[in-house]
């Protein structure tokens, strides 16, 4: 019985895992970046965020908190509540809470606002350059945590730039 709630707990966070992306990606291009989206994303992403420069450190729209990834995942949570999927409602919440935080401190690292654990990531040069080739062209470059092993997400929308010329 432990092995398979083990099991069927591990599937569903890597499910979710993948949702999450695909939110993140969804959110980013086709909400954050609209004028039709209202105060809440594009006066506070596209206007405010994409105003500063990635050199010049401002606290300023660059956390992404848990209560928005509540808000915006209520129907799943509600589903998952609904439903009675414990498991799948435990992973969902360890997802959105992990992808609160590393989004939260990674973003704040890349515009040199805080200096944390996030720069010591193997990866984390190319999650940088990948984000400042988006603030480059925001057309390009939406998805910000999942590049590995390349930003298949955006490879999937046709929006991934190699080099936007961020050296």
């Amino acid at each position: 019985m432990t092995a398979s709630l083990l099991f069927d707990f591990l599937w569903r966070l890597v499910f979710f895992y993948f949702a999450v992306g695909i939110g993140e990606y969804v959110a980013h291009r086709w909400v954050m970046h609209k004028q039709w989206s209202g105060w809440m994303s594009y006066n506070h992403h596209d206007q405010g965020h994409h105003e500063q420069q990635l050199d010049h450190p401002v606290i300023v729209h660059v956390d992404l908190p848990i209560w928005i990834h509540l808000i915006v995942c209520s129907p799943l949570i509600a589903f998952q509540i609904y439903a009675g999927r414990w498991i799948g409602l435990a992973a969902l919440i360890c997802v959105l809470c992990w992808h609160s935080y590393v989004w939260s401190k990674m973003h704040r690292q890349m515009h040199k606002i805080e200096n944390n654990w996030t720069r010591k990531l193997p990866s984390y040069k190319a999650f940088e350059k990948h984000h400042q080739g988006h603030h480059k062209d925001k057309r390009t470059n939406f998805s910000v945590l999942y590049l590995r092993p390349f930003p298949w997400i955006d490879w999937i929308f046709r929006t991934w730039r190699i080099n936007n010329d961020t050296r």
